[in-house]
């Protein structure tokens, strides 16, 4: 637009020396003065593309800063390469961390800490990764439950539970040669709760990408 813009003002700029040559007075003076409004237009158009140019440079920059910002200084990346790991693990970052948010129902069985075998694929996916693009971070393994009382289980409350879950996930990451010096597991009951009872019963995997 800007270049058809330009020879347009070439254009009229070659037309008014020709009509400077051979016109009369009162219509030179027209077109002189129509020349230099559409060269003083095309500078205005050509100030206003700079300073466009300028605005979007820092408006990426500020978005730049404020990704950084949210994730505590750490850049936020734009794959995890935890994305395809199936069983309906869900992946998010902020504050310097990746959380995987493992569905307790894949995991587990009810009132049971011992993992299904559908979960050990999934888990030992996420160990291959943790192994292969995140070596050396530190990984808590965190368990929670649903806010139903324990009431048929073994288990004394949600708390021991979770934290049997959390641990039972911890020692496979462990047998899939994810660091145990990196990692540690906590259990915190029905904190934390989600919107439903299924979604509030799961695992969190969170990889901390910096080292605060």
């Amino acid at each position: 637009m800007t270049l058809t813009f330009q020879r347009s003002v070439l254009a009229l700029v070659l037309v008014s020396f020709a009509f400077v040559m051979v016109g009369c007075g009162p219509e030179k003076r027209r077109l002189r003065d129509e020349r230099d409004a559409l060269f003083a237009q095309n500078l205005e158009a050509q100030q206003t593309i700079e300073d466009l140019r300028r605005n979007i440079d820092a408006l990426n920059t500020e978005n730049d800063t404020l990704r950084s910002d949210l994730a505590g200084g750490v850049p936020v990346l734009d794959t995890t390469g935890f994305e395809g790991v199936g069983g309906g693990v869900e992946v998010s970052q902020s504050a310097g961390k990746i959380t995987l948010n493992v569905p307790g129902d894949l995991l587990f069985s009810s009132g049971k800490v011992t993992l299904t075998e559908a979960s050990k694929k999934t888990l030992s996916q996420i160990a291959s990764v943790i192994n292969s693009d995140y070596a050396g971070r530190r990984i808590r393994v965190e368990g929670y439950t649903d806010t139903d009382p324990i009431t048929k289980s073994k288990w004394a409350d949600n708390l021991q539970l979770s934290m049997e879950r959390g641990a039972a996930v911890y020692r496979h990451l462990e047998s899939k040669d994810v660091a145990a010096e990196l990692m540690y597991a906590s259990g915190f009951g029905a904190q934390n709760a989600k919107e439903t009872k299924k979604l509030s019963r799961r695992v969190e995997i969170v990889v901390l990408l910096s080292d605060g």
